[in-house]
């Protein structure tokens, strides 16, 4: 299982929570998890390193399974651990203790879909958000969804169904055009099926994920 670090940009799926071992008879393993992690700026990294705090996160599934980030954006939860579930994020009512100019926002709404098998395969859980300063520079739609895909282990071409605009992707340090990095970013996609599907070859975590106007759509896949 690989390690957490504290100012990393990653949120981490540091374990499996005592109990059986069970799977469901659809081949879903039904293990309760011990979820810890962190939600980030959209630029951090490094020295560079900026948590959200008071985002809260939710089990779309269950409102008493929930958590607020703290000021490094760390998020605790135990989830239930069906084979894919949904956390919807809340995007917190302050500013952001790190942008600049100061007084931004992050205004923008979040689905998290974390996969067991990504757990189960030692894959670390990556989201981050922009502020309303910084979203302008990627062409930001609210009547389109967004999706971002955090790539865990080596980095490939990652594809999603649907219209969207170019895709961008971070290096570690930096956002340009391109499919292949640590995160790959789908700006303004079409929302109008209500789903699309992220697929990069050889990965773990690959499949269906929700859409939604307004929103963005977390994924992380490991390879």
């Amino acid at each position: 299982m690989k390690p957490v670090v504290g100012s990393s940009l990653v949120i981490g799926i540091l374990s499996i929570a005592s109990g059986c071992n069970g799977d469901d008879g659809g081949g879903n393993n039904t293990t309760p998890i011990a979820f810890e992690g962190e939600y980030v700026d959209w630029d951090s990294s490094g020295a560079s390193f900026c948590g959200i705090f008071m985002a809260t996160w939710t089990s779309h599934d269950d409102a008493s399974v929930s958590d607020v980030s703290n000021p490094n954006g760390r998020i605790e939860m135990m989830l239930p651990g069906a084979s894919r579930m949904r956390i919807d994020i809340t995007a917190p009512a302050q500013t952001s203790e790190c942008s600049t100019p100061a007084g931004a926002m992050y205004a923008v709404p979040g689905i998290a879909i974390i996969d067991h098998a990504v757990f189960d395969a030692g894959g670390e859980y990556s989201a981050r958000a922009f502020s309303t300063t910084r979203q302008t520079a990627f062409g930001f739609d609210a009547t389109k969804a967004q999706v971002m895909v955090h790539v865990d282990g080596t980095a490939g071409a990652v594809t999603l169904s649907g219209t969207h605009d170019a895709t961008q992707a971070f290096n570690g340090t930096t956002w340009a055009a391109g499919d292949t990095g640590e995160n790959v970013y789908f700006p303004n996609v079409d929302p109008s099926s209500g789903k699309a599907t992220v697929e990069m070859p050889g990965a773990i975590g690959n499949g269906e994920v929700p859409v939604e106007a307004g929103t963005f759509t977390y994924l992380t896949i490991t390879k």
